[in-house]
């Protein structure tokens, strides 16, 4: 009797031991499942082919953009260049800056002419209730003449806020266009231009 159970145990031992083996198996051996050794809680939602590689996703290969399809221009490290670059870009900023000063101008201009504007109307609305008055008969004159005067003002203003955009945007495409014009001069110029033909032959 006591044969037989001791069989059983073996046997029952024997079956887990197997079973705790399968379970710390290679991922390749199946598919990762909870309760595994390497699989947690947190990595349980596994991406796709995951299963290789323990349950790890492959490191992904890294392209390399080809270093000769778009080469460093040389030429960025000449003094002359570099030169030539600043004195472009100066002189940008010092037209952006006067566009703005130009701007500022007038519509401070403008302002004194709307406080201008502003001081005649409130004037002529005390002037109003006097009887020697008979420039104006009623409020609806004074205030359509103003209004008019602010509608002025408001389109006066943005007209002036755009025409500045507009100039600083013209100033920077133009200086951009400057650059591409000094870069090419340079291209053509040697050694850059032996080796340009060297790096892109089939230019």
């Amino acid at each position: 009797m006591k044969k037989p159970l001791f069989f059983m145990v073996i046997l029952w031992a024997l079956v887990c031991a197997c079973m705790t083996l399968w379970s710390v198996a290679p991922a390749h051996s199946h598919t990762p499942q909870r309760g595994d050794a390497y699989v947690t809680d947190t990595a349980y939602a596994l991406p796709r082919n995951s299963h290789e590689n323990r349950g790890y996703s492959a490191p992904q290969p890294q392209h390399y953009r080809d270093y000769s399809a778009n080469p460093k221009r040389l030429w960025e490290n000449d003094q002359s260049y570099q030169r030539d670059l600043n004195m472009l870009v100066r002189e940008s900023a010092i037209r952006q800056r006067q566009y703005r000063e130009k701007a500022q101008a007038d519509i401070s201009r403008l302002e004194a002419q709307r406080i201008e504007n502003t001081n005649r109307h409130l004037s002529s609305l005390e002037r109003l209730g006097d009887s020697r008055n008979t420039r104006y008969t009623d409020y609806s004159t004074l205030a359509s003449r103003q209004n008019a005067r602010e509608a002025d003002y408001r389109a006066r203003l943005s007209q002036i806020k755009s025409a500045l955009e507009l100039q600083q945007l013209r100033e920077q495409n133009d200086l951009q266009k400057r650059i591409i014009a000094l870069d090419d001069a340079y291209a053509r110029k040697e050694p850059y231009r032996s080796w340009l033909a060297g790096r892109n032959p089939s230019r």
